[in-house]
């Protein structure tokens, strides 16, 4: 199991297949006040192994701060019902958009969503939370 797209963006959807992703590739989000909400979607793209393929799969999204402790955290079943044949060779795609935007982040610093799928680390996505958008924290 890969994940070939992991970002942060504006907003994202999901529509027959297909990843919708508006303002991707955040790494650095500007809040006035803290704690703040993230505010943004995380768009992820998963594929699978023709041996990897089984009807339900469970997804867990952990924010952490910039020490590892936990922040937040998402979880979701994923339901394959839509299982087509896939060709030798052939990955099969699972488009997935996360909506993490309620998730509070508590004072400027470095952050990170640690993207597991059946319990098994899969990506990272790292930004920054600042005041200031020029200011390192």
């Amino acid at each position: 199991m890969d994940v070939d797209c992991a970002l942060l963006c504006d907003a994202v959807t999901v529509r027959e297949g297909l990843l919708h992703v508006l303002g991707g590739g955040a790494t650095r989000l500007v809040r006035n006040e803290w704690p703040a909400k993230v505010g943004v979607a995380l768009a992820v793209r998963l594929l699978l192994h023709p041996t990897e393929i089984r009807p339900i799969h469970e997804l867990r999204c952990d924010l952490v701060d910039e020490d590892g402790h936990p922040i937040g955290q998402l979880t979701m079943s994923m339901e394959l019902s839509d299982i087509h044949d896939t060709f030798p060779g052939q990955d099969y795609s699972v488009p997935i958009g996360l909506p993490v935007g309620e998730l509070q982040i508590p004072r400027a610093g470095a952050y990170s969503f640690e993207i597991f799928v059946d319990a098994t680390h899969t990506s990272s996505v790292g930004f920054v939370a600042a005041e200031d958008p020029f200011s390192i924290p």
